[in-house]
């Protein structure tokens, strides 16, 4: 198996039909809804294509309780997927904020430059 495939995710047929049917319902762009799940936008343009021509019986005799699970891992998944871009945005803040305070640092006094302290 190659590295690629290797780390290619699979995902339910089950999952895959919940997934394209949220989207229809979401009137989202491709791209927003994607990011949302946290899958590639490709991914998500094969799956409702490959609905479209006619696989659409796939996953009828799935029952309830599985679609409910897969809307629940939907749900989970962009739950995930915004903490991850806040997390990132906190982050990037923090490090302005830090750089910052430094910059103040070196700037400020007499023109000197600041004493590394020693880690005790």
């Amino acid at each position: 198996m190659s590295e690629d495939s290797s780390r290619r995710s699979r995902y339910s047929e089950t999952f895959k039909n919940e997934t394209v049917s949220r989207f229809r319902k979401s009137g989202l762009a491709v791209s927003v809804f994607a990011r949302q799940v946290g899958i590639e936008q490709s991914v998500l343009h094969r799956w409702i294509k490959r609905r479209a021509v006619g696989a659409a019986a796939e996953g009828s005799g799935d029952d309830a309780g599985e679609y409910a699970r897969s809307d629940d891992v939907l749900a989970l998944r962009c739950e995930v997927n915004a903490l991850r871009r806040s997390v990132e945005t906190l982050r990037t803040i923090i490090e302005k904020t830090l750089i910052n305070r430094c910059l103040a640092e070196i700037t400020s006094g007499n023109g000197s430059r600041p004493r590394m302290q020693r880690a005790v």
